[in-house]
């Protein structure tokens, strides 16, 4: 599976893929983590990349997921629910960095 199928892929699975300095951090359900560690350890350098560029906003919002969270930087759909917060520069958090 070639990254930008594997980041997708991930993300159906409920997983939230960050660029952090030199680490790539993974949330989501446990089970999915597993079977995915090694696919993503080992496109870690090219998923980095795809998620940087993500930051830089290259990549804008799509039919299937089109909210970012300001937070994650991961994308979310209009069916999960969202908040606008001043604690976070008026940006949209998705349900998970809300709980952080």
């Amino acid at each position: 599976m070639k990254p930008d199928q594997l980041l997708t892929f991930a993300r159906t699975q409920g997983l939230i893929l960050r660029a952090d300095g030199p680490f790539l951090r993974v949330r989501g359900p446990k089970q999915a983590v597993i079977e995915l560690r090694p696919e993503i350890q080992a496109n870690k350098n090219e998923l980095l990349a795809l998620l940087r560029e993500e930051a830089r906003g290259s990549q804008s919002r799509s039919p299937d997921q089109p909210y970012v969270c300001h937070r994650c930087r991961g994308f979310f759909g209009e069916d999960e629910l969202t908040w606008s917060a001043a604690a976070a520069g008026g940006g949209t958090i998705c349900q998970s960095c809300w709980s952080d």
